[in-house]
């Protein structure tokens, strides 16, 4: 038995980094097809890889950002909050969601979730862009004006 912990020790992290290639791979395809704006096949492969993925926050990010490109705003959104609940510290993630929101007219759930991101990561520039844009849509010109002179 006492053998048994340190050879666990050594085997767990090779056998997990194994079982996540193949789906790291995969959303590295994903990211390609992307990049060429063949969005019909990132969201076929997307499905083919959600078994293997599911509790890959990326993997929901490749899906928001594909479902956005598709016009599927509410499943962008879906995506995007899942991610958010596999990595709630991940300012991106959040930026991304509020970004969504804003896209699909709902400037107060974007303040909202762009406010988390940017408490997350002050320096984020681009979620800052986007809160000045859902405060205007709220009516919060104080905020807005605040955001702007920081």
């Amino acid at each position: 038995m006492s053998g048994t912990l340190p050879f666990l020790m050594v085997v767990l992290p090779i056998l997990l980094a194994l079982a996540v290639a193949p789906c790291e791979t995969s959303l590295k395809s994903v990211e390609a097809l992307l990049q060429r704006n063949d969005v019909s096949q990132a969201s076929s492969l997307l499905k083919s890889i959600a078994p293997e993925c599911s509790q890959v926050s990326y993997f929901y990010a490749l899906t928001g950002v594909t479902g956005e490109l598709s016009g599927e705003g509410d499943a962008s959104e879906a995506a995007f909050r899942k991610a958010i609940s596999l990595d709630p510290r991940s300012a991106r993630l959040k930026e991304q969601l509020g970004a969504a929101y804003l896209r699909n007219g709902k400037p107060k759930e974007a303040a909202e979730i762009l406010r988390e991101a940017t408490a997350l990561d002050p320096n984020n520039s681009t979620a800052k862009k986007y809160l000045i844009g859902a405060c205007a849509g709220t009516n919060s010109w104080k905020e807005a004006a605040a955001l702007l002179i920081r």
